[in-house]
């Protein structure tokens, strides 16, 4: 550490400052000072790191080393914060002591404490009444049990016959009923919060309704069973497909091309690869081109083909097999947005394939040795 911030002694001025690790001595109880009274020439001497010359110099007695460091700019600001220090504690050590206040004793014979004691506390409330409380409670719970037995007792004393009709794997029910007895010979009374429940007719709405569910989920499986294209899982691609991904060569690109003409394997190419997925259409655009070509044929084409003599990618079925698949994953993406992440990703594939064969080349060495 270059720069040191020192605290000199008492004969020497008290104060604190700046020297170089040179200047100390070899037991950091003195120091030499340079005899410059100008703060530019005292600057330059730190920066030249000049050594200190004996017969000119002044030897200082300091009485501690509060840092050290090689950053002359950091060891200003250190300076400066440890003289604001000092001038804080000089400034409290010269400040006369405060007089302490003693504390005051209150008797508790005191008339006035009396006074504002009675007046601060507030009397006891009155004990809750609970015994009403529970007389009314208990009271709604007989009444409302005594509601439930009569809608039992109806229920069981209403006639319903159900005629049940197996066909077709379909159950048709069939609800007759007669009237409900009347509840005017019941000596039981009936609160005012309980309902007039008729449960014939209920029953009936629960049973109409338990029907249409049984008829909507048929629909639903009838659908999905429409709807199944193929047996194919979700992440494997299909069994006969005529190349092996990434493609590499024109040939296998027509290939592929004859084979998706099949709207078929179209749609299970398009199930595969939006099963990959991906955090944006970006991702999703460029995870999906990846597996499908590899650096070396896609520097071939171009979204267009005008350019350069590349071929046009936006022509083949390989095109609506990535813009299908994005939108699986992505129902709002418009194909414009795909169609430009096609595009950025057709034009770095140059860039990518020297990447590629520096990486191959840079393995091929390490293999070497």
């Amino acid at each position: 550490m270059a720069f040191i911030g020192v605290q000199f002694s008492e004969g020497d001025g008290t104060g604190v400052g700046l020297v170089l690790k040179e200047w100390l001595s070899p037991n950091k109880g003195n120091a030499w000072y340079p005899p410059y009274n100008k703060s530019s020439q005292f600057n330059k001497c730190l920066r030249t790191f000049e050594l200190p010359d004996k017969a000119t110099w002044e030897l200082c007695a300091i009485s501690k080393c509060h840092f050290a460091t090689d950053d002359i700019s950091k060891a200003r600001r250190k300076l400066m914060l440890l003289e604001e220090q000092s001038d804080v504690q000089t400034e409290i050590d010269e400040l006369p002591p405060k007089r302490k206040r003693k504390a005051r004793c209150i008797s508790s014979d005191d008339t006035d404490d009396d006074f504002i004691s009675q007046k601060n506390f507030h009397p006891r409330p009155p004990p809750l009444q609970l015994n009403s409380n529970v007389n009314s409670q208990s009271q709604s719970s007989i009444a409302f049990n005594k509601s439930i037995a009569l809608i039992h007792n109806t229920a069981s004393e209403s006639s319903v016959n159900l005629n049940k009709r197996i066909s077709d794997g379909n159950s048709i029910i069939t609800i007759r009923n007669t009237p409900s007895p009347t509840t005017s010979g019941c000596s039981t009374p009936i609160t005012s919060n309980s309902r007039d429940i008729n449960s014939v007719e209920d029953f009936k709405k629960l049973m109409t309704l338990l029907i249409h569910i049984r008829h909507q989920n048929d629909q639903i499986l009838t659908r999905i069973n429409q709807n199944s294209v193929s047996p194919l899982t979700v992440n494997q691609l299909p069994v006969d497909l005529p190349v092996h991904l990434p493609i590499t060569t024109i040939e296998e690109i027509q290939k592929i091309e004859n084979y998706l003409e099949d709207q078929n394997k179209l749609s299970a190419l398009v199930s595969y690869f939006s099963s990959l997925g991906g955090k944006d259409i970006i991702t999703k655009t460029n995870l999906i081109l990846k597996r499908i070509l590899s650096n070396s044929i896609a520097k071939e084409f171009s979204f267009l083909g005008t350019r350069n003599n590349k071929k046009c990618f936006s022509k083949l079925l390989l095109q609506k097999v990535v813009i299908e698949a994005v939108g699986v994953g992505s129902p709002s993406t418009t194909e414009v947005e795909i169609c430009n992440a096609i595009k950025v990703w057709l034009k770095h594939s140059s860039q990518r394939l020297s990447h590629e064969n520096r990486r191959k080349q840079h393995n091929d060495r390490l293999k070497l040795q």
